[in-house]
């Protein structure tokens, strides 16, 4: 996981992902983050998303529990706003 993928950089603008694997651990930087691969099916790039903001994982969690799992759940995301601590807008496409 994650070995050729580059990190996703949300913005504002609504990306169209399919997530490509379950929540996993990732060494980044200093310490531990928690991820998730997904496909961007605008640019057919593959990334890696760290999801431990809690506007974030709020929904995917809930996603988890409503449909058994992520990978291969077709979301569309963005944040509210391109300020950095804007919170993240996440529904299945």
């Amino acid at each position: 996981m994650t070995s050729d993928r580059e990190r996703l950089k949300v913005t504002s603008k609504p990306l169209k992902l399919r997530v490509e694997s379950e929540p996993y651990v990732i060494f980044l930087g200093r310490k531990f983050s928690t991820a998730i691969d997904v496909f961007d099916l605008k640019t057919r790039r593959e990334y890696y998303l760290i999801i431990e903001a809690q506007s974030l994982s709020m929904p995917l969690k809930h996603l988890i529990d409503v449909e058994g799992g992520l990978r291969e759940l077709v979301i569309w995301l963005n944040k509210e706003s391109d300020d950095k601590r804007a919170k993240y807008e996440v529904e299945l496409a």
